[in-house]
C-alpha cells in the first residue's frame, strides 16, 4: 500500500509539473533565457578586456576585443540564419506580415553587429577625439565642443552630444570601455549618472570671481575646477567614521599642477583623512599623473 501510495504521489507530482511547464511555459522559458543569456555576457565582458593600443605618447585608440568580434560574428551568423528561415513562406498568403517583420528584423540585426565590429573605432586625442561608428563615417569633434555625455543603459551605448547638434555614439562593448569613460572624465567631460556627485563637490567651492568650470575630475574622491586664472582641486575628506565633506585647495598653476600639489600634500599628511585611504588615493594619483594620456596640458 506504502508503494502504491508513493507510485500515486510521483504521478500526481508529475503531472502537476506537467500542467504548471504548459500553463506557464512562458515564464519557464523566460527563466532559462534570462539564466543563458547571463550565462553568456557575463563570459563576454570578462573577457572584453584587451592590450590598450597607443599612437605616440598623447594618443589612444580604441576597439572591440577578438572575443567581442567573435561574440558579434556568431550573433550575425545567428540572425542571418534567423533572415533565411521565414524567407521561404513568404510565398504563402497567410501571415506574411510578420514573417517580413522577422526578414527585415534580423537582416538589420546581422548587418549591424558585422560592420559594428569591422568598423567601430573611438581614437582619443589630447585636444579632441575621433568616433566612428557601424554606420557612421569617422568624426572628430574637439572636447571644448561637448556638451554632454548620456548613458542609454537600454541600448548599451554612449551617446555624446556637440554644440553642433551631432550626436556620436560608442557601443558599452567597446574593449576597455572604462578607460574611454576615464579619459573623457580626465578632460573635464561627465556621464550623466557622474553629475550629481560633482555636484555636490561643486558646492564646495565659494568663489565669487568666477563660475566653477570642470577641468578634470576623478571619482569618487578628486574634481578640479577652473576659475577665473586659477584652479581649485575638491578632495573628499574620509575618517574612520566614513565621508566626512570635502577639502578645497587652490593653485595658479594647471589642472595637472593641481594634481600634483594634491598628491604631495596626502604624502605629507596635510589633510585630515583616513590614513590607508590617504595611501591609496595617492597611489592612484601618481599612476594617474605619470600617465601622459590622462591629459589634455601638462
Amino acid at each position: 500500500m506504502q508503494d502504491a501510495a508513493f507510485a500515486l504521489d510521483v504521478l500526481l507530482t508529475m503531472d502537476a509539473l506537467k500542467s504548471f511547464l504548459r500553463d506557464y511555459h512562458f515564464l519557464v522559458s523566460g527563466v532559462f533565457g534570462a539564466l543563458a543569456s547571463y550565462l553568456i555576457m557575463s563570459w563576454f565582458y570578462k573577457g572584453n578586456a584587451a592590450p590598450l593600443e597607443t599612437q605616440g605618447v598623447d594618443t589612444q585608440i580604441f576597439r572591440h576585443s577578438p572575443r567581442t568580434r567573435t561574440f558579434m560574428y556568431v550573433l550575425a551568423a545567428a540572425c542571418a540564419v534567423m533572415t533565411a528561415l521565414p524567407a521561404y513562406a513568404l510565398i504563402y498568403p497567410d501571415q506574411w506580415t510578420p514573417k517580413l517583420l522577422l526578414i527585415l528584423g534580423f537582416g538589420f540585426s546581422a548587418v549591424y553587429c558585422l560592420l559594428e565590429v569591422r568598423r567601430a573605432l573611438v581614437i582619443i586625442k589630447p585636444k579632441s577625439m575621433l568616433v566612428r561608428g557601424a554606420f557612421s563615417a569617422m568624426r572628430e569633434v574637439a572636447y571644448s565642443d561637448v556638451v554632454g555625455l548620456k548613458g542609454y543603459d537600454t541600448l548599451q551605448m554612449l551617446c555624446i552630444m556637440t554644440r553642433g547638434g551631432k550626436r556620436l555614439w560608442i557601443s558599452y562593448m567597446m574593449a576597455n570601455f572604462a578607460v574611454i569613460i576615464e579619459r573623457l572624465n580626465q578632460r573635464g567631460l561627465a556621464v550623466d549618472a557622474q553629475q550629481p556627485a560633482l555636484n555636490d563637490m561643486a558646492r564646495a567651492l565659494v568663489q565669487p570671481e568666477a563660475k566653477p568650470e570642470l577641468a578634470w575630475f576623478m571619482l569618487p574622491f578628486l574634481s578640479v575646477w577652473k576659475l577665473g586664472a586659477r584652479h581649485a582641486a575638491v578632495l573628499a575628506r574620509f575618517s574612520d567614521a566614513g565621508f566626512e565633506g570635502y577639502v578645497v585647495h587652490y593653485t595658479h598653476g594647471s589642472a595637472h599642477k593641481a594634481v600634483a600639489e594634491v598628491l604631495a600634500m596626502l604624502r605629507n599628511k596635510e589633510f585630515a583623512l583616513d590614513a590607508e585611504l590617504a595611501d591609496a588615493m595617492a597611489t592612484d594619483l601618481q599612476q594617474v599623473l605619470a600617465n601622459k594620456l590622462a591629459w589634455s596640458e601638462v
